[in-house]
């Protein structure tokens, strides 16, 4: 199923299939039926499986009828599942298509050898002429400016609580995050790195977080479509729409006047159409935790390269 959500991607940007379509899809590439229980005694057919992709977060549905649709982990996922079974396809046949005729290579090494005793063997060839290698590029501005020191921005609005506004910033902190509360003009958090002269370079990657109230009232007062137009227009490519809190309190058909189907179609056109990195956590700690990987991430990219896509 994940290959056959794969292919659809690869002709349309949505790729979406309703359940008939993937079944007829992905027949061809799973050797138990979608509509019959196997003869072993169980009652499951294939489709049983979709459950468990669901689960872990690799398909995703939504509308009524649900249409599914491949995360960004399922997208991956099945493009290394792709590439296997491309080499496993291959791997009896050799470039031309043809099963490789070893006979033939034992009737050619077993033929006589063309050269007489009588000739002279050929001479060697002459010896190359050594060539100096070339001089080192000069030194760039990189090694001037020494190296980066990655820090975490939180917007002066981002707190963690009414009760303890500054629990995010503290809990960083005391997990070894270097970060500062500024007021940002788009986006929750973003990355900067600070060099030795002084200069700072805005990185590659910023957060816009969601608790999953707030995410409800901003798709009903149309500020959700304001700010990631916002975020489309930062200049930064990595986008990372975190939702944080329970979504299975959406999964009824209305949570706080809206319909779940609205809420699972906002999230699935984010990061579709909108081409952000969709992330959930569960709780703050999680979103704590999430922002320390980040961070670690960034720090070890500007290390080996301190300078690279700024």
């Amino acid at each position: 199923m994940l290959l056959a959500l794969l292919d659809a991607s690869a002709t349309d940007r949505a790729g979406g299939m309703r359940k008939h379509e993937l079944i007829d899809k992905a027949t061809v590439f799973c050797s138990s039926s979608f509509t019959q229980p196997a003869s072993n005694g169980f009652r499951y057919t294939a489709w049983n499986s979709m459950k468990q992709l669901e689960d872990k977060g690799m398909v995703m549905r939504a509308g009524n009828p649900p249409v599914f649709y491949l995360s960004t982990q399922g997208q991956e996922t099945a493009q290394v599942l792709q590439a296997k079974r491309a080499d496993l396809l291959v791997s009896n046949d050799n470039a031309d298509g043809h099963p490789v005729d070893y006979a033939a290579d034992d009737d050619a090494a077993s033929q006589p050898s063309q050269l007489q005793p009588s000739q002279p063997p050929p001479l060697p060839p002459p010896p190359l002429a050594v060539q100096s290698p070339p001089p080192p590029p000069p030194s760039g501005p990189s090694d001037v400016r020494g190296p980066l020191r990655v820090e975490l921005l939180l917007d002066l609005r981002e707190i963690g609580s009414a009760e303890d506004r500054n629990y995010l910033s503290r809990q960083l902190a005391a997990r070894g995050v270097a970060c500062e509360s500024k007021r940002l003009s788009v986006g929750d958090m973003l990355w900067v790195g600070r060099a030795a002269d002084g200069v700072t370079y805005v990185l590659n990657c910023i957060v816009e977080r969601k608790k999953v109230d707030d995410l409800v009232s901003s798709i009903m007062d149309h500020r959700y479509t304001e700010q990631k137009f916002r975020l489309r227009g930062c200049g930064i490519s990595n986008v990372v729409y975190l939702v944080e809190g329970a979504l299975d309190r959406v999964t009824g058909s209305h949570f706080k006047g809206l319909p779940s189907t609205t809420i699972e179609s906002a999230l699935l056109h984010t990061q579709l159409l909108d081409n952000f990195h969709v992330v959930h956590t569960h709780s703050i700690e999680e979103t704590v935790s999430y922002l320390c990987s980040v961070t670690k991430c960034e720090i070890q990219t500007k290390i080996s390269n301190p300078y690279h896509n700024l």
